[in-house]
């Protein structure tokens, strides 16, 4: 498949799950509703879903240029989707035991723990 082809299949399932109010942006709901799609129930109590947002790129800088990490854009979401070789929900739903941060090499761990980070300081950016 092109990568013209794949960007649109990614741009399509994006679109699913966009903001209604911000086509361009995934917010919390459209990234819960992905996450139940693919058999993650509680996105509060799975680790999985924060490995999840991690892969498909969570950490969109808002017009203010402040970290806002419980959102995904729409150039992060179809760049991380094509470098992980998925298209469809069923393909991220096979990605599902991989999910658990204990599979991360120490590496790739580091960039999770700094993302995990700034995801629970999201609501008050002052605290360290």
């Amino acid at each position: 498949m092109s990568k013209a082809a794949t960007d649109k299949k990614c741009e399509a399932l994006f679109k699913k799950y966009a903001d209604p109010d911000d086509p361009d942006l995934m917010t919390m709901d459209g990234i819960e509703a992905l996450c139940k799609e693919i058999g993650i129930m509680d996105v509060s109590e799975d680790v999985r879903a924060l490995v999840l947002c991690y892969k498909l790129g969570s950490c969109t800088i808002d017009n203010a240029g402040k970290p806002k990490p419980g959102c995904i854009k729409r150039e992060e979401f179809v760049k991380s989707m094509s470098t992980l070789g998925k298209t469809t929900v069923k393909q991220l739903a096979e990605m599902l035991p991989t999910l658990d941060p204990g599979f991360m090499e120490a590496s790739e761990f580091k960039g999770f723990f700094s993302f995990v980070h700034k995801f629970s300081r999201e609501e008050n950016t002052q605290k360290k």
